[in-house]
């Protein structure tokens, strides 16, 4: 690939993405007249025309959207925003008192291992907060499952796929083309496994066997992530992470989902929470109770805490207010940081 291309290094590693649109990007991108794309790209970037990823609705819900292909710093060759500019806006919608629900709209077929597990416990922080809603919006796979599974709420479209949990990655083995070539590639190595899977080398069951303890433990935190954030046990999210892929029905006999819904479906059932929550009363909470005698009486001490709606612990009872019936839209420039305008 042209070394222009920014953040070049994020499309090598560990995938965890459904493998047919995988195969389709890559052929898609061998045959893309390549100084092109990056010209038009940085085009578009110093227009910074870009739609926004974000929007606020007048019923205080934000949605933010996760179309395309995934990757940690974003790609020209996607149209959703890197997961560490992902993790800013749901940070900023999560301490904004103005957004009482967040609406994760999902088209994804996965991506890039690298940034995901911190993007997918940015959403787990944020369902701490206020209820959040992932909707599968035709494909919701791998890393983007990843990230959904720890939402509130997993609801799919019925011809949703959905799944795909694993991850991986792939070896070419060139060292008899290159002994027929009559090339011979030497690795000088400070350690067992170092230069490992060189082109040209041969790669020995030793290495292959170090590379699958690499995916292994990455698959591993897919899973451990995918159990705590669906409530199931370890036991069962493993017997799921086979890497197929699921129909939005199945999913939901699978527990991967918790219901087939429309759009509108999932965004009203959301903003029903977000009221529900609005009018839940306050729930005192005693704090340790200290005996003692002081002039020949018991006095039995209470603390003051309190415990709002969301469960955290203040002094007084959180201030519950309706939300601006303003609407805001944010974007990001060049770098990819976010920024709000308007309301």
């Amino acid at each position: 690939m042209n070394p222009d291309i920014p953040h070049i290094e994020q499309y090598s590693g560990v995938w965890a993405m459904y493998q047919p649109a995988l195969e389709e990007a890559l052929a898609r991108i061998q045959y893309m007249d390549m100084a092109a794309h990056i010209a038009e790209s940085r085009l578009r970037l110093a227009r910074d025309d870009a739609p926004a990823a974000l929007s606020k609705t007048e019923d205080g819900i934000a949605t933010i959207e996760i179309v395309g292909t995934m990757t940690k710093f974003g790609s020209s060759f996607s149209s959703t925003p890197g997961s560490v500019a992902l993790r800013k806006e749901i940070r900023e919608v999560t301490a904004n008192d103005a957004v009482r629900g967040i609406f994760l709209l999902i088209d994804s077929p996965g991506g890039s291992v690298a940034g995901t597990a911190d993007l997918a416990q940015e959403v787990a922080r944020a369902r701490a907060m206020k209820p959040v809603t992932a909707f599968v919006q035709d494909l919701g796979a791998s890393a983007a499952f990843w990230v959904a599974s720890q939402a509130t709420r997993v609801v799919a479209n019925d011809s949703a796929l959905v799944g795909s949990i694993g991850a991986f990655t792939v070896l070419s083995d060139f060292s008899k083309m290159f002994e027929e070539a009559g090339v011979k590639v030497r690795v000088i190595r400070s350690g067992e496994f170092k230069g490992a899977g060189v082109p040209g080398t041969e790669i020995t069951d030793a290495q292959l066997a170090e590379f699958q303890r690499v995916i292994d433990s990455l698959g591993d935190l897919f899973v451990a992530a995918v159990a705590k954030g669906r409530g199931m046990g370890i036991k069962m999210a493993s017997k799921l992470a086979d890497g197929r892929i699921h129909v939005a029905s199945a999913a939901l006999s699978l527990k991967l989902i918790d219901a087939v819904e429309t759009f509108d479906e999932a965004m009203a059932a959301l903003i029903a929470e977000a009221d529900k929550r609005d009018h839940a009363p306050a729930i005192p909470v005693r704090a340790n109770i200290t005996k003692g005698v002081q002039d020949g009486r018991k006095n039995r001490c209470r603390g003051a805490g309190l415990r709002n709606y969301r469960g955290s612990k203040t002094g007084v009872p959180q201030q519950r207010r309706r939300v601006s019936r303003g609407v805001y839209r944010a974007g990001r420039d060049a770098s990819g940081s976010s920024r709000a305008v308007g309301d």
